[in-house]
């Protein structure tokens, strides 16, 4: 949701594009040529919608006001990236198979783009890419986990420093309301 422009928008995987309505429902936009669109992540000025395109390993940059990609960034082959998260500077995006997930990330801060990946950084791993979410209230914070995954784990990053470090972990070891937290800095396991 874009609150300045007041705009929804929809990723359309099978039709590889994103289409974007007003606060009423009624379709406004449509932005094509969009491969597998299968995240978003809106900037925290609201300018800059980035969407992840698993089917072209590659991320766009879409301008909000015009409506229109701007950039298209390459993470990689193979990277199939998705779920892409705004966060300490940087764009975040989860990528990876089974048993293969990672994090990787897209800066934008300099002349030219530069894609780290490998960032996920624990021993925990994730199964598959992993779904990211951030909050302009916390911008240095990045979470992350698999949907469907039994049990169900989850890791939060500090990400202000540039890099993924982890900060926490929980791990529902017998798919019970019992979570499991690691705070890596406090070497210290709590069960609640």
């Amino acid at each position: 949701m874009d609150a300045v422009h007041q705009h929804f928008f929809i990723s359309d995987p099978t039709g590889g594009s994103v289409v974007v309505t007003d606060y009423g429902g009624q379709v406004v936009g449509q932005i094509t040529s969009e491969p597998g669109a299968a995240g978003l992540a809106l900037s925290y000025d609201s300018g800059t919608l980035y969407v992840a395109l698993p089917n072209a390993d590659a991320i766009s940059a879409i301008d909000t006001s015009a409506l229109a990609e701007t950039a298209r960034y390459k993470t990689g082959p193979g990277t199939a990236p998705l779920h892409p998260a705004v966060a300490g500077g940087k764009v975040w995006f989860g990528y990876g198979t089974a048993t293969q997930g990672n994090i990787g990330s897209l800066d934008l801060s300099g002349a030219d783009p530069v894609v780290t990946l490998g960032q996920e950084g624990s021993s925990h791993g994730f199964y598959s890419a992993p779904l990211l979410a951030s909050s302009p209230a916390d911008p240095g914070e990045l979470v992350a986990g698999v949907e469907g995954q039994s049990p169900v784990e989850l890791q939060v990053y500090d990400v202000s420093s540039g890099t993924a470090a982890s900060k926490a972990y929980a791990w529902d070891r017998a798919a019970t309301p019992a979570i499991s937290w690691t705070w890596p800095s406090r070497r210290t396991t709590r069960t609640s």
